[in-house]
């Protein structure tokens, strides 16, 4: 650099800055300007060299590099200052001090050197305030650099405190690179973060990331770390040098830290002991609650104060508080607790971890059951629960509870995956199976498949859990409940497809329904005639390890019948919600329905001997959509198939769960008029075989006698109609019930033998081993009558519409027929003297019977009485005797074994009420040992035989078939009124229907306000809907249209379809109750 040598020797000796100049290590990112431009701009420096000079040392942006670089320097004491000045040259603030450091001690011995003369200038001083302004060069972009403290160099082993001191990149880059390290190894980088602050606030103390995988004992290596810091104080303090105003400084500020620290823990304490200590248990649950939240709060965010025993206690105690919202309070702050710090409260785990299972397992509110099995499921991620406690909260994904079982299923999902991963171990890992199942279609479900494994775990899994239940807990079955049989009530779901239900969502194997089927349908035994091969062998072990035991085809059938419900009905749904892809999802729909019917008859042929499985694979039928075979044109072929094994099914069994499937599936094909023919004759030929047994029967003995059949005999009897009880329920069965016989020993309609086999009930010696079954089999000769009736009602009814005459032949066996009905239940339920099963069902049906007629009163007393007046028989209500003698007993029974049942006091009777003489059935007399769930049944099942019975009474009282006409007419609807406020709603319920007030309210919250006045009422009465219109113009007074029908008959007017219109009443009949007769007819007379 020619100008530089030239400043050097032909220039005085220049003014020293007291700094020496080297070459920084950091390029600027601006053009470096060339020598002959440095010259020539020193050349124009003038008179005003202190100006210049002061604008080169204040101005950050221009860089050291353009001074000359090889000055002299005199000074060899500032040469450290000098360079660390270089290295920081553009920070203005460090290079002040500096320059202020450097004007005390250097320029005090020497004076400052003068700078040369470039191209003839002079250097100087500034003349003062009058001297020209220095011209200054552009300022070049600040290039912000950190100043790296002397601790830097001794602590390069800290990346992220060298990144943030010496690497000049923006702080968010650093945190980022920060992050990353944190996600590849936690505890390097918290361990890298927190020695960073160490160091940055003077402590020459590390920590180890053994001290960071120990969070416990993180109290006891903070002091550690404060004593040392104090001792590295004192020792400062002792060291000769030594910064006295930096130690005093320190010591000010540790000691203000250690009051500050002090008075908060005496506050803190003190809030706890005085406020908190004494408002968790405050009478008001909401300021528990408050105190709980607070608690779980402090736990949080002071966990080296309050996550300790002394205070996580309160949280356990509260978990036994008798209020919902302080239960619900403290378990959502220990799962708050719990996911950051569980490995931390061993100690109170083990002490609470009892009482958390139990809330999750036994709590009275669902909602807190729930939350306790989320708290638990924590612990069971992190090992901290028994063997028997995950047993007992994973027997809850069977619980009836859907709430419950949604919370629990993830827990025992996980419990499953765990199982699955070690059966994949014990095959061999996941690489074999891999190489034995790569290039596996996804839809070949009839082969060896890698999700059997799932599958074969899932059944392990629901039949140990189901096993425990069993074992547990008995099924509480309290001897024949006909009541619940004649009515084809609903099935519960099993706890099988409780769980599957839930399950159906988390595990894709059960969502997938065909890969269930495919693996009920394989056949598991494994050949030792094979080749021995690696590949082979490896199919032989999956083989061997997903080999179903019996139960879990049991198990797994219950659980393909639920996936296929769900599968079809969302499928469906979704079809309809989503009208864009209706048709692909309706093409799916479609090719599932065929799998479905082809899977069927393969299961049913596979399966078929038991019958409990039989029935499981017939409640599939149920989910088909049988409208998709009548487009497809599939019936001859495949559903016709599958009707003849339902057919096989219902003649190979006796099982009354599995009849009840086929009957449902013969209905369910029915709805679709292509089918009827189809399914009528398989139903016409299961007919033939009952009527043949029947027949057979009937000519060895005499069917209407009660005692001369043995046990084998009567077991047979009982067996054939069952099946003819179930059949009379399918379709129309008049013509074959009242075909006549072609034997001469038989030769009877056969409904004439049913009606025989009613005076079977009859009770005249008790035989303990023969009663049951001979009620039994009476009971079902009274549901078969029952539907005879109600299908020829059904084609007396439109007989009537169609004004066709009747036969006085066919009409006087009908009316006989009848009155020998009701004379044998009469019989049936009067030789008995306590209320069993078959005399309540006896009852019942009676007044049904009566009941079914009550539509031909018009008819007989209209227009066209001349032409049906002959049917006024079929009115004929039951004899007024009873009510005193018979049903007012059979009641006063009724209530009082409810009441027993309850623990419910009932009124007095009345003065003129008779005495009660009936006597309690001889369970209810013996005081039995009952656990709390059968004790819940029993008084379940004796509600609803009172209400039940009650019903049946009601409908006759209205229907006016009974306590109408006599000496004791109305005295049954008084009794019934006695106790309705003392038995419970479910029978005030049905008892209020003989109230004409509450029928009056009922149909009045019906219609829209009307005006006062007949004139303008007829014009502003809204249409009726079609349950009641009346075909004739009879405005009589009529109780069953201002109410809907209540359980019992009702539902099965409804099923039948026979008694769908109101019943009508001639107002002659019955008179006005107190004066209302117009407002009845405003009411309920339309």
């Amino acid at each position: 650099m020619e100008t530089s040598d030239n400043n050097a020797s032909s220039s005085p000796a220049p003014r020293r800055s007291g700094r020496a100049r080297v070459a920084p290590q950091k390029f600027s990112p601006e053009p470096r300007p060339s020598q002959n431009d440095y010259a020539s701009s020193k050349r124009k420096r003038g008179p005003d060299n202190d100006e210049e000079e002061d604008a080169e040392n204040e101005e950050p942006n221009v860089s050291d590099e353009d001074a000359p670089s090889d000055e002299v320097h005199d000074d060899d004491d500032d040469d450290d200052n000098d360079e660390d000045d270089d290295v920081d040259a553009d920070d203005e603030a460090a290079r002040r001090s500096r320059r202020s450091r450097s004007s005390r001690k250097p320029r005090s011995k020497k004076p400052a050197a003068k700078r040369t003369k470039t191209n003839g200038a002079t250097s100087g001083f500034a003349a003062g305030p009058l001297a020209a302004p220095a011209v200054k060069l552009p300022n070049r972009p600040k290039k912000i650099t950190k100043i790296a403290p002397p601790s830097l160099a001794r602590h390069d082993e800290n990346s992220l405190y060298s990144e943030i001191f010496g690497s000049g990149n923006e702080l968010d880059d650093v945190a980022a690179h920060w992050f990353q390290r944190y996600q590849k190894d936690d505890a390097q980088a918290l361990t890298e973060l927190i020695n960073c602050v160490l160091l940055a606030a003077g402590c020459e103390q590390q920590l180890a990331e053994d001290d960071i995988r120990d969070p416990e004992n993180s109290a006891n290596r903070l002091t550690e770390l404060e004593e040392a810091y104090e001792q590295s104080l004192q020792a400062e303090s002792s060291r000769r040098g030594k910064n006295k105003a930096l130690i005093e400084d320190t010591q000010k500020t540790l000691d203000s830290a250690k009051e500050n620290r002090e008075f908060i823990d005496i506050k803190v304490k003190d809030l706890f002991d005085i406020v908190f200590v004494h408002r968790y248990r405050d009478i008001d649950p909401k300021i528990r609650a408050e105190c709980i939240e607070a608690l779980g709060t402090w736990v949080c965010n002071l966990p080296t104060v309050y996550m300790s025993p002394e205070y996580l206690r309160y949280l356990g105690w509260l978990l036994s508080d008798v209020n919902v919202t302080t239960r619900l309070e403290v378990l959502k702050q220990l799962a708050k607790v719990l996911k950051r710090d569980a490995e931390k409260l061993a100690h109170f785990i083990d002490r609470f971890r009892p009482r958390l299972v139990e809330m999750a397992t036994r709590d009275s509110e669902a909602s807190v059951r729930v939350a306790a099995i989320a708290v638990v499921d924590i612990l069971r991620g992190s090992g901290m629960l028994e063997p028997e406690e995950v047993d007992s909260v994973s027997k809850l994904v069977f619980d009836s509870e859907i709430r419950v079982r949604k919370a629990v299923v993830g827990f025992f999902y996980e419990l499953v995956q765990e199982f699955i991963d070690t059966k994949i171990d014990e095959i061999g890992g996941n690489d074999v199976l891999e190489e034995l199942f790569g290039d596996q279609e996804e839809e070949d479900y009839d082969v060896l498949r890698k999700d059997w494994i799932n599958i074969k775990a899932l059944a392990e899994n629901l039949a140990v859990y189901d096993a425990q239940l069993d074992a547990e807990q008995d099924e509480i079955r309290h001897g024949l409940d006909v009541a619940a049989e004649v009515v084809n009530a609903a099935i519960p779901e099993s706890r099988i497809s409780l769980a599957a239900q839930v399950l159906y969502e988390k595990m894709p194997e059960i969502s997938n329904w065909q890969v269930i089927a495919g693996y009920l349908l394989f056949d598991h035994t494994t050949s030792s005639k094979s080749r021995s091969s690696k590949s082979h062998s490896t199919e032989v072990a999956v083989k061997k390890a997903v080999a179903p035991q019996p139960q879990e085809e049991a198990i797994l059938l219950e659980v393909l019948a639920t996936a296929v419900r769900e599968n079809l009905s969302s499928s469906m749904e979704h079809g309809r919600d989503r009208r864009r892809h209706h048709k692909l999802d309706h093409e799916a729909q479609e090719d599932a329905e065929l799998q479905l019917a082809g899977f069927i008859p393969r299961l049913l042929s596979k399966y078929g001997s038991d019958p409990a499985m039989a029935a499981t694979v017939l409640r599939l039928e149920h989910s088909l959509d049988l409208e998709i075979f009548q487009q497809l044109r599939q019936t001859p072929a495949t559903y016709d198939q599958l009707l003849e094994e339902i057919a096989t099914q219902f003649r190979r069994h006796v099982d009354q769960t599995l009849l009840n499937e086929a009957v449902a599936s013969f209905l369910h094909a029915r709805e679709y008029y292509e089918l009827e023919e189809l399914v009528d004759g398989r139903v016409a030929g299961l007919w033939e075989d009952s009527v043949n047994s029947l027949r057979g029967l009937d000519k060895i003995c005499e069917l209407s006698l009660r005692g001369n059949l043995d046990r084998s005999t009567l077991t047979s009897l009982s067996q054939t109609l069952m099946k003819i009880s179930k059949l009379v329920t399918v379709s129309d069965c008049v013509d074959v019930l009242e075909a006549p016989g072609t034997s001469i020993d038989s030769d009877q309609p056969l409904v004439n033998i049913l009606v025989g086999i009613v005076a079977r009930g009859r009770l005249t010696e008790a035989d303990d081993e023969l009663d049951d079954p001979e009620d039994e089999i009476v009971a079902f000769a009274i549901k078969s009558c029952l539907f005879y009736f109600m299908w020829k009602v059904q084609r007396l009814r439109k007989a009537i519409e169609n004004e066709e005459e009747i036969q006085n032949d066919d009409l006087d066996k009908f009316i006989v027929l009848r009155k020998d009905l009701i004379k044998h239940l009469i019989q049936t339920f009067s030789s008995r003297g306590f209320n069993d099963d078959l005399r309540l069902y006896a009852v019942g049906i009676a007044c049904d019977i009566t009941q079914l007629f009550i539509f031909l009163r018009p008819h007989i007393d209209g227009p066209q009485s001349a032409k049906y007046g002959k049917l006024r028989s079929l009115l004929e209500e039951m004899p007024a005797g009873l009510i005193t003698k018979e049903i007012i007993p059979i009641l006063d029974a009724a209530e009082r074994a409810y009441a027993k049942r309850t623990k419910r006091t009932l009124n007095d009777p009345a003065d003129d009420d008779d005495p009660l003489d009936d006597e309690l059935p001889p369970e209810d007399d013996e005081e039995e040992e009952l656990t709390e769930q059968e004790r819940f049944a029993a008084e379940l099942k004796a509600e609803k035989i009172l209400c039940e019975l009650a019903a049946k009474l009601v409908m006759a009282i209205l229907a006016r078939t009974i306590d109408h006409t006599g000496p004791d007419a109305g005295k049954l609807r008084k009794r019934l009124a006695r106790n309705k406020n003392k038995l419970g709603s479910n029978f005030k319920d049905v008892v209020a229907y003989l109230d004409e007030d509450y029928l009056r309210e009922l149909q009045g919250g019906k219609k829209k306000p009307t005006v006062k006045g007949k004139g303008k009422e007829t014009a502003k009465k809204p249409a009726l809907s079609t349950e009641i219109v009346i075909d004739d113009d009879d405005d009589e007074d009529d109780p069953f249209e201002g109410a809907e029908p209540e359980e019992g008959t009702a539902e099965d007017l409804r099923r039948r379809e026979l008694i769908d219109d109101p019943i009508e009443d001639d107002e002659e009949e019955e008179p006005p109750v107190n004066n209302q007769a117009e407002d009845d007819e405003e009411v309920i007379g339309d």
